[in-house]
């Protein structure tokens, strides 16, 4: 049977590496879930700086995923201009050894799924012209955005015009971003929303049964011009007096974790209120989900918002704000929608969950995710896209 199943190959710009075994984690998840279908294989590129070694190559195989990770060596060339055209020589070259692996060992892809644009999808135009692979386009990227501002510079958007209209389709991981990819011009006719694979857990919440404590937490990169973790803090430390039995906790890690230790410190509210966990596994997030009493998402920019499905999957209640993913999934019967970067709302919307949290219908909340991004319809709707493309039917 193995012979009938389609031959994909992912070309993820994030993805988990030695440098970083979080980054793009959420395409991993993806990528294990198609190959309990499919025959899947992965390269991703990454640089690196090595004296000895123009690439190093590591080839692995796990959950039926074929990946092929290869780093290059950057070069010491200060020169702009040369630098620049020696690293993008490597990055292809780097690819197309990646590709020739993948067809040595696992035969040649039927569809090439690139994940976020530009650079990947200009190989995979090369493979489509000379090898005669069609390719379609999975975009996470919030560089779309106004709020962004991350589109720009003349060869960049001609590129990225041309990789996407060649394209057999194009998947957005939420209405705002295909949207927004519109609106910039980007234009395919086959254009899907397909949010992301979300790990569902069974059904099972918790005891009524009143505690003293009030815990919600915030879970990602501490990175405070996407997530605003600090107005979080801020907007906990005007209410901590009304309710002193308050916890505030967050698990991730990033650049700006020790700017928010510090503020959360300089308040007081250090592991008295606020309580930094760093980065973690996925069960121990699911376990601390579990809980809490509710979750916060305080995001200027969001394509999608994993943590905050994940949060609904585990049947508590989110406050979110209106930042471009969560929207089209969190309503008055799992949560709270409220304005970005304003305090007053967020300190309403907290002391609202503080006392209501246990009058949502934990089974609601679950059945918001339950179905709606499981591995199995998430699955379903890319076997569905990768077959009509085959088949050439898109």
């Amino acid at each position: 049977m193995q012979e009938n199943k389609l031959n994909i190959l992912l070309l993820p710009r994030w993805y988990p590496n030695k440098f970083c075994s979080d980054f793009g984690i959420f395409v991993r998840e993806q990528a294990e879930a198609i190959a309990e279908e499919c025959k899947v294989s992965v390269i991703y590129i990454h640089n690196f700086s090595d004296e000895n070694k123009k690439f190093d190559i590591k080839i692995s195989e796990k959950n039926n995923v074929f990946t092929v990770k290869i780093y290059y060596n950057t070069t010491k060339i200060k020169i702009l201009l040369i630098k620049d055209f020696i690293n993008i020589f490597r990055f292809y070259k780097a690819n197309l050894l990646g590709y020739k692996i993948v067809c040595r060992q696992q035969q040649k892809p039927d569809v090439v799924n690139v994940h976020v644009l530009t650079r990947l999808g200009l190989f995979a135009l090369y493979l489509k012209i000379f090898k005669n692979i069609p390719y379609v386009i999975t975009e996470h990227w919030s560089r779309y955005f106004k709020e962004n501002d991350n589109y720009h510079g003349f060869l960049r958007k001609f590129f990225t015009r041309i990789v996407v209209k060649k394209s057999s389709a194009v998947v957005a991981v939420s209405e705002k971003l295909k949207s927004a990819m519109i609106a910039k011009n980007l234009v395919n006719k086959n254009f899907y929303v397909i949010p992301n694979v979300v790990s569902i857990p069974k059904f099972n919440p918790k005891s009524k049964k009143s505690k003293k404590k009030k815990i919600f937490l915030s879970v990602g990169d501490l990175y405070e011009k996407t997530k605003n973790i600090k107005g979080v803090i801020k907007a906990v430390n005007k209410i901590k007096e009304k309710y002193p039995d308050i916890e505030y906790h967050i698990i991730g890690d990033g650049i700006d974790r020790k700017f928010l230790e510090n503020y959360a410190d300089k308040l007081g509210l250090i592991n008295k209120i606020v309580f930094f966990h760093g980065k973690q596994s996925h069960n121990y997030v699911y376990d601390f989900m579990q809980k809490s009493d509710f979750f916060i998402l305080n995001s200027n920019i969001e394509t999608f918002s994993v943590v905050t499905a994940e949060a609904l999957a585990n049947a508590i209640p989110v406050i979110v704000t209106k930042c471009g993913g969560p929207e089209s999934f969190v309503n008055k019967d799992n949560g709270l929608i409220i304005e970005k970067n304003n305090t007053g709302e967020l300190i309403k919307a907290i002391i609202f969950m503080i006392e209501n949290h246990n009058n949502f219908d934990k089974e609601k909340i679950f059945q918001s995710v339950n179905k709606r991004f499981d591995k199995d319809t998430i699955v379903k709707k890319y076997i569905k896209l990768y077959s009509m493309i085959k088949n050439k039917k898109l």
